[in-house]
């Protein structure tokens, strides 16, 4: 990758200092509620707003795990014995939480 094809810019803005803070969370959910609201593709059941579904994907491995591709379950537990460590799961098993 070349100088300037990759880049990022985070800020933390303090909204307070330049309106209501109660004004600007109501106009964030009048947006969020618009998008919700837009019609979607007849591929797609819901429009998801930004960071939506990063935050379904950590409720449901917080309460169902994190889901491992059975390709990666040998590499995982030859990593495991190199490292003398017993793998995560009981090797047993063959479908992993």
């Amino acid at each position: 990758m070349k100088a300037g094809e990759n880049c990022h810019l985070l800020a933390a803005i303090n909204i307070g200092a330049f309106q209501d803070l109660s004004a600007f969370k109501g106009m964030m959910d009048d947006l969020i509620d618009s998008m919700r609201d837009t019609p979607t593709v007849p591929s797609q059941e819901r429009v998801y707003v930004p960071g939506e579904m990063e935050h379904e994907a950590e409720q449901d491995r917080s309460l169902n795990g994190i889901p491992i591709p059975p390709a990666v379950l040998p590499w995982i537990e030859q990593a495991s014995r190199e490292a003398n460590i017993p793998p995560p799961w009981d090797s047993n098993r063959t479908e992993v939480a």
